[in-house]
């Protein structure tokens, strides 16, 4: 199940198995994919000047990302910039790093929310690196993107430890 903000706080889109459903006040509205297009637009015609166009990640990867950028990659992602896919209604800012797991050196933009947090994923061996709310307070407010209030430090601590020892066994399995 996914949703997206609208502006108001107390209404937004909810998307789940049953379709797709405006929630105003906590009452679900179920609307057609045609009402929902009209009222979210794709964000690559908006005219936009925060964010360019990629048809997908990995065009990102290969084609606007210098090669320098790719060499110095390290586990602490970098920001590369802001873009948008098909189909996306907004932007969203991307970044590289390499995965502590798989050693791959790969770009993604923040998932949400694992223990109260902002995360990338590697596509290969689905490691997270996961953003603290405090440490890495710049990804929040790079994108306007609160901290949620059930951000729970002991949970990402757990989620950081098992995160960590999935990578170095992962690495250990690697012949490389």
């Amino acid at each position: 199940m996914g949703s997206v903000r609208d502006d108001e706080l107390s209404t937004y889109t909810l998307f789940d198995q049953r379709g797709i459903f405006k929630v105003i006040d906590g009452k679900e509205h179920q609307i057609s994919e045609e009402e929902y297009r009209a009222a979210n637009p794709e964000h690559r015609g908006s005219g936009c000047t925060e964010c360019s166009f990629v048809d997908n990640a990995n065009t990102l990867f290969v084609y606007r990302i210098p090669r320098e950028l790719k060499d110095r990659a390290s586990a602490e992602p970098v920001y590369v910039g802001k873009f948008t896919m098909p189909g996306w209604v907004g932007h969203s800012s991307f970044y590289i790093f390499k995965c502590e797991g798989c050693r791959r050196v790969l770009v993604d933009y923040p998932h949400g929310y694992s223990a109260g947090c902002l995360y990338v994923v590697c596509d290969d061996c689905r490691s997270k690196f996961i953003f603290h709310p405090r440490k890495n307070r710049d990804v929040y407010e790079r994108d306007n993107i609160h901290i949620p209030p059930n951000f729970n430090l002991i949970e990402l601590v757990r989620l950081l430890i098992r995160s960590r020892r999935e990578a170095r066994k992962l690495a250990k399995n690697d012949p490389v």
